[in-house]
């Protein structure tokens, strides 16, 4: 048996039929994949400049004279309010005469620099007030006085003078920047 080929014919209109889908799927399979274009560049994350936190200020040299007059006047009233010693002068351990000297030095220093509008004052400042509160707190330790009202505000001053220039170093800038 033989077979040909005009017997296997088959019109076109039913070729053209059967085979137009699959064309047009192939064709969108095969069509060129369309890219979104790129988006923009996100911009830098920083805050709007009201959001900004402002620059500190400098430390003045007013300002500077002007907390070397409350350190020191802080100071004279600490000092006033200390009564003499509890019977005769007890014998320090030497490291109290140190804590003693460097704290007087440190206060020296501090209202040097800020009458000179140094900033660099309040570093002794913050210095000279936490041998003020180590010295305070020292003193019924050596048998030197007795807790008493006197106690708690030479404690709280020297809380503030610790606390007047540490508040003023983090929040001010030298002037030179």
């Amino acid at each position: 048996m033989t077979v040909t080929l005009d017997t296997l014919a088959v019109p076109d209109e039913v070729v053209e039929e059967r085979t137009a889908p699959r064309r047009q799927r192939v064709a969108a399979e095969i069509a060129p994949v369309r890219v979104p274009a790129a988006a923009p560049p996100a911009p830098p994350r920083t805050r709007p400049v009201s959001q900004r936190s402002a620059p500190r200020p400098p430390l003045t040299p007013r300002a500077g004279r002007v907390t070397a007059a409350v350190l020191f006047t802080v100071f004279v009233i600490g000092v006033a309010v200390q009564p003499l010693p509890d019977g005769p002068q007890p014998v320090a351990p030497w490291w109290v005469d140190a804590v003693s000297i460097g704290t007087l030095v440190a206060l020296m220093a501090s209202w040097g620099a800020l009458s000179a509008g140094r900033r660099s004052g309040l570093w002794a400042g913050v210095v000279g007030g936490a041998g003020l509160l180590t010295m305070t707190v020292l003193c019924p330790a050596v048998d030197h006085h007795t807790i008493a009202a006197w106690w708690w505000v030479q404690l709280a001053l020297g809380a503030v003078m610790t606390a007047v220039a540490a508040v003023l170093l983090a929040t001010t800038r030298s002037v030179r920047r």
